[in-house]
């Protein structure tokens, strides 16, 4: 039987619900300290998302160019999700889709990953 979340799960509950959005990377090195984490906190870290991604606790928002994937909380994900984009989790299933949606979700998807590495404050 569980005995509830885990210090790196409840390390990330806290951390988006302070800075709203971040990536992998940027979850770990709140988590642990900027300078010292390694390569097994970060799967650490993977693993505690995939957790609470699959309980709907955290919403991804996709990745961003360097290649992390973004999160944020469900509640903020209204805000977050690029207008142009229908609020739908990014490791969804996706729909079938015909060959010139294709070609205009990979520019989206283009798009997205320019959306998700900026930084601008949110009012």
């Amino acid at each position: 039987m569980s005995r509830g979340d885990g210090r790196v799960m409840r390390g990330v509950l806290a951390a988006l619900g302070e800075r709203v959005r971040l990536n992998t990377r940027e979850l770990t090195a709140e988590i642990y300290g900027a300078s010292l984490w390694g390569y097994s906190d970060e799967v650490s870290t993977r693993r505690a998302l995939r957790r609470l991604h699959a309980q709907g606790r955290v919403f991804c928002l996709g990745f961003d160019s360097y290649g992390s994937r973004v999160w944020c909380l469900p509640e903020n994900a209204g805000i977050l999700t690029p207008p142009w984009k229908t609020k739908r989790d990014a490791l969804a299933p996706p729909e079938s889709v015909m060959l010139g949606e294709l070609l205009a979700s990979s520019f989206a998807a283009g798009m997205a990953r320019a959306w998700n590495t900026q930084r601008l404050e949110l009012e």
